[in-house]
């Protein structure tokens, strides 16, 4: 960023951003654990900020005449008449590229001479497949799967065309023991799997045994069992219900010794099913919600409530608390749930959030927003780095608070 002429400040910002969006923030962590690098895919941050990083490697790779470097986001591509002259371009971009702290996977680089160019430029982007083209054939397409999958594992010149594929599959009994192989052996296919899986209309039985079974194996990637348990969350026949919400319950308020702290994604999912299942008491649901930390999670847990769920009273009694909560989202989740569902606003109301407040305002429920309170303390903490006062600077400022605000 330097390099770009990026001033100062905006780069301190910037860093600051990353520190918050790559630290874990399990709810029962002791501390975030900072890991200083990496973001998401997709939001624009994520693109700009690899640009940047990237012309680092562009300029090594567009250095010298005996190879041709195409770049698209992260694939590259090198010409050379040479395998020669090929090699010695990769060695000088995994240098450069190690220079920024990224490092290559070297099972996605592949090395190979080009017969036809129109096949090379097809290849590009999605590549032509006759199982679905001009219309999909869902025998071949089951085949060609089967076929990817061949001894539990698909190698990774193949993973996209397999995502691209399975993604067009309806779900059938012949697929369903191969692709929780697979899943086994490549868990970062879960996202795809679990997709699968949440278009059957009623999950069969072997699949949810299997599923619960892996479930119940030692923990190793708590967002494929998350992505698993919202997948079979809609579709799961009654008769799995309770097996799946009972293994929620425990894990989620009686956890083996030495279980690993609940990731977010897969914590929401479980608090889902237990509410879906009936398996937990209402004060379980009550002192888990209202003691989580991570406002992700919260959210999740609430919109998994409904009426029935204890009845609209205990809905009602809950749905109150959260409106007071100190995370803004929660409470306007909760804001929102009393204007659906028709739940009484308890007064006094001075302590509900100030976005929920605006919330009810506009939606008649209240007829005032009242007082806000003073920003002052919470921007002086900010700027300062320092913990906030209860100092009352509406007081001290008295008819000027606005403008010192």
């Amino acid at each position: 960023l330097v390099e770009l002429n990026i001033d100062e400040d905006t780069i301190a910002f910037l860093i600051d951003c990353l520190k918050v969006w790559t630290s874990t923030t399990w709810s029962n962590g002791p501390k975030n654990i900072y890991h200083g690098h990496g973001i998401p895919q997709g939001p624009i941050s994520s693109g700009m900020l690899s640009e940047a990083v990237l012309l680092h490697l562009d300029e090594a790779g567009e250095q010298g005449r005996q190879t041709i470097y195409l770049r698209y986001v992260d694939d590259v591509k090198i010409l050379a008449k040479s395998e020669g002259e090929l090699r010695r371009k990769l060695i000088k971009l995994d240098i450069a590229s190690k220079e920024v702290g990224l490092f290559p996977q070297t099972s996605k680089i592949n090395i190979r001479e080009i017969i036809d160019p129109d096949d090379e430029v097809k290849s590009v982007s999605r590549p032509p497949e006759p199982t679905i083209t001009p219309f999909i054939n869902q025998q071949k397409l089951v085949i060609r799967i089967l076929g990817l999958m061949r001894g539990g594992s698909v190698t990774p010149p193949n993973i996209t065309r397999f995502k691209y594929l399975v993604a067009h599959v309806k779900p059938t009994s012949r697929l369903n023991e191969k692709l929780l192989t697979v899943l086994s052996n490549q868990p970062e296919l879960s996202s795809s799997v679990s997709s699968y899986f949440s278009r059957y209309k009623k999950l069969p039985t072997k699949p949810a045994k299997i599923i619960l079974s892996m479930l119940n194996e030692p923990e190793l990637y708590h967002a494929v069992s998350a992505n698993l348990l919202d997948a079979c969350a809609s579709n799961m026949h009654p008769v799995w219900v309770t097996p799946y919400g009972k293994y929620a319950a425990d894990r989620l308020i009686r956890p083996n010794k030495g279980a690993l702290p609940l990731q977010p994604t897969f914590k929401g999912a479980l608090i889902r099913w237990a509410l879906l299942s009936r398996t937990l008491t209402f004060a379980e649901t009550e002192n888990l919600i209202k003691d989580e930390t991570d406002w992700w999670v919260k959210m999740r847990s609430m919109r998994a409530l409904a009426p029935d769920t204890f009845g609209p009273p205990s809905y009602a009694h809950l749905m109150n608390i959260l409106l007071r909560e100190p995370i803004g989202e929660a409470a306007n989740v909760s804001a929102s749930r009393m204007l659906l569902d028709g739940i009484p606003l308890l007064k006094p109301y001075g302590d509900v959030g100030e976005t929920a407040k605006r919330t009810l305002k506009a939606a008649g429920k209240i007829r005032t927003n009242g007082r806000p309170a003073s920003r002052i303390g919470e921007i002086s903490s900010y700027i300062f780095k320092r913990g906030a006062t209860a100092y009352r600077w509406d007081v001290f400022f008295g008819a000027g608070h606005k403008q010192a605000e």
